[in-house]
């Protein structure tokens, strides 16, 4: 997802929140999602609910600072933009895409509400995406968005701490083992600030 169309997620998202159209907390996801406690059972071996993967699962590339958080990048030469939060790695022909947005949330925004959004704004993306529950982030639980396919690979991780909208996006040209250790490798390293 471009920023320009994070960004509109955002702004949609608060709006929602603040003016108590949401109809649903953070607890309580749309029927066909799965539960808070189905999703942490679900979760992936490698990925630390508590954040705290051993040092050799942490990415020790160069560090993006979002203000609210900050993360590494995995190793290699990436291209930065959008202020340093979205970072583009050109290693092997195909762009691969991290990208990070930190942001004010009006009062009464939820996960559910970022999450929600973020699928109606990406109803048409290939691979195709579905939230598939919860996952807590060096100790903040957000929302995980996830495609997988053909297509390529694509991981999102959101929530809402301290009045700000937070989320890590994750868009590589492969569905691979690769794309799996380097979003996990950056999960590992966020900081909150």
């Amino acid at each position: 997802m471009g920023s320009r169309v994070r960004g509109a997620a955002v702004l949609l998202a608060s709006l929602v929140g603040a003016f108590g159209l949401a109809g649903c907390a953070d607890d309580d996801p749309p029927a066909p999602e799965p539960s808070d406690s189905a999703a942490s059972s679900s979760e992936p071996p490698s990925a630390s609910p508590s954040g705290s993967a051993g040092t050799e699962d942490v990415a020790s590339g160069p560090v993006v600072d979002a203000g609210v958080l900050s993360y590494r990048l995995p190793e290699g030469k990436w291209d930065l933009g959008n202020g340093g939060l979205d970072a583009f790695w050109e290693g092997d022909t195909r762009t691969w895409v991290i990208s990070g947005t930190a942001e004010t949330a009006f009062a009464g925004t939820t996960i559910a509400d970022i999450a929600r959004v973020t699928l109606e704004l990406e109803a048409d993306h290939d691979p195709p995406l579905r939230r598939t529950g919860f996952r807590t982030v060096s100790g903040v639980r957000g929302y995980v968005i996830e495609g997988h396919g053909p297509a390529g690979y694509y991981y999102e991780w959101g929530t809402v701490t301290d009045g700000h909208y937070v989320q890590l996006e994750f868009e590589f040209p492969e569905d691979s083992a690769r794309a799996e250790e380097w979003t996990e490798q950056v999960l590992a390293s966020v900081e909150w600030q």
